[in-house]
């Protein structure tokens, strides 16, 4: 199947209807949320979304993450849904989304799983990273064992054993048991206490694990910005925030790298069109 073209406008449109919804049920119930990645970046650079940015990045930390997945599942209007390991069986990913319900946005890598495939915003947790290396690297394997077994498909790029080991293990164990040890490594990751920790990380972000790895203070008490004709929070040291993951970020990159980070095999923006 082909790529196809997006008209971003409209599913920009729709992506902030799912955004109010997220922060509807956030303020009712004293949740903080703020806005990352690129949408932060979209706030301070554009005062809403990058043009050519076709999702929204949103975290918590992650006890009010953990609050808000539980209350989503009860106060999430019907127009959305909750995705998650545990509410998709389909689902590859450790961290959340909110989807919108009678939309479709196929993503090309995962136009074979049979899972929801709405129009989407992301929804992160930010754990706190030890001190010690050595709990690190823990964590940060922890990390790949949960994506490994939710994605349900070989390690590739660390080495040729690895990834015989990996694949062995794909055919070996039911895929009940993997949706487990999948959700279980996601767990361990989150086991440090932000308190006794002098960094913290979005361990499943567009960096990944070391790059987004910085100072807990960067994200501190977040502060409001401009996004589109609202004002949502974005972290508190949202200069060092943004260079630390894209450096010199007020600086738009080439014409030619302006482009859209998923591609999708299928788009309907269902009654969002109207």
């Amino acid at each position: 199947m082909e790529n196809i073209e997006i008209d971003l406008p409209l599913l920009q449109k729709v992506l902030t209807k799912a955004l109010d919804e997220v922060k509807r049920i956030c303020d009712k119930n004293a949740i903080v949320f703020f806005l990352v990645g690129g949408s932060a970046l979209g706030a301070v650079r554009h005062q809403g979304f990058i043009p050519w940015d076709d999702d929204i990045d949103i975290a918590m930390y992650r006890q009010d993450y953990e609050r808000f997945v539980e209350l989503a599942k009860k106060e999430l209007d019907a127009k959305f849904f909750l995705q998650t390991p545990e509410t998709d069986k389909y689902y590859p990913l450790s961290y959340a989304k909110i989807c919108v319900n009678n939309t479709k946005y196929i993503q090309t890598n995962f136009s074979k799983r049979t899972m929801h495939h709405g129009i989407f915003i992301d929804v992160y947790p930010i754990d706190a990273v030890p001190d010690d290396l050595k709990l690190r690297k823990k964590q940060k394997l922890h990390g790949l064992l949960s994506y490994f077994f939710l994605r349900n498909e070989c390690i590739v790029n660390h080495g040729a054993a690895v990834k015989l080991a990996s694949k062995i293990a794909l055919l070996i164990l039911p895929y009940s048991v993997k949706r487990r040890l999948g959700i279980k490594y996601d767990e361990k990751c989150a086991r440090y206490c932000i308190d006794d920790c002098a960094c913290l990380s979005n361990l499943y972000g567009i960096k990944l694990y070391d790059k987004e790895i910085m100072p807990k203070e960067y994200i501190g008490n977040p502060v409001l910005a401009q996004f589109e004709e609202k004002e949502y929070l974005i972290p508190e040291q949202y200069d060092n925030y943004l260079t630390h993951l894209y450096g010199d970020y007020m600086t738009l990159p080439k014409e030619e790298d302006r482009q859209m980070k998923h591609f999708a095999v299928e788009f309907d923006l269902g009654s969002y069109s109207e």
